[in-house]
């Protein structure tokens, strides 16, 4: 019995990749991921906006919610003039109105029935959802980029709030909510996700 394999003769013909050749390819590579870059970001970004304006609707949805329930917007210890706002990443008035359409006890919120009429989404990287700490309590909600949600509610029943974006023209709203966008500034508007918009 032979137990020898045959040993393969190399053709005459037969050669490697030339050193130009892998540097032509590689070029071609990297002229393709540099074409789909732009094009990723810009889809990232879309994206991103359309979370966020999920979020927004959400909200409104909420407030509007809990205005059908108990018979007016959620308010801070009663009626009184105009609230601007109310930004959802630190502890205060923002903060505490999401406790309350999330169902949980907030400092001047009531919500007696413990309705929950907000179920966010929930983020570990202080992006696009709400953060908790250990004990199960919110400690912010934050946009796609890492801002906060800014809520303005119309404490004085009149359905008159302040255009945020002009300054000079009114709004026939109850709540208006926005985000700052990308650039994490909410007085430059032109990146700004508004609900009213």
């Amino acid at each position: 019995m032979n137990t020898h394999l045959p040993i393969p003769q190399r053709t005459g013909n037969a050669r490697g990749f030339t050193l130009i050749e892998l540097l032509i390819v590689i070029t071609i590579i990297a002229i393709l991921a540099g074409m789909a870059f732009p094009v990723t970001n810009r889809v990232i970004n879309q994206a991103r906006k359309a979370e966020c304006n999920q979020m927004i609707s959400n909200l409104e949805t909420a407030i509007k919610g809990y205005q059908l329930e108990y018979g007016h917007i959620p308010l801070n210890g009663g009626a009184g003039a105009d609230v601007y706002d109310l930004p959802t990443d630190i502890a205060g008035p923002g903060l505490e109105l999401l406790k309350c359409l999330m169902g949980l006890p907030s400092a001047g919120y009531t919500n007696p029935r413990q309705i929950v009429f907000f179920e966010p989404k929930y983020s570990d990287s202080g992006r696009g959802g709400v953060v908790i700490d250990a004990m199960g309590v919110p400690t912010g909600l934050f946009d796609p980029w890492g801002g906060p949600y800014l809520i303005s509610l119309d404490a004085d029943f009149d359905k008159n709030l302040p255009d945020r974006e002009t300054t000079t023209a009114t709004l026939r709203k109850d709540v208006l909510i926005y985000s700052p966008g990308p650039d994490n500034n909410p007085a430059v508007w032109n990146d700004n996700l508004m609900s009213w918009k």
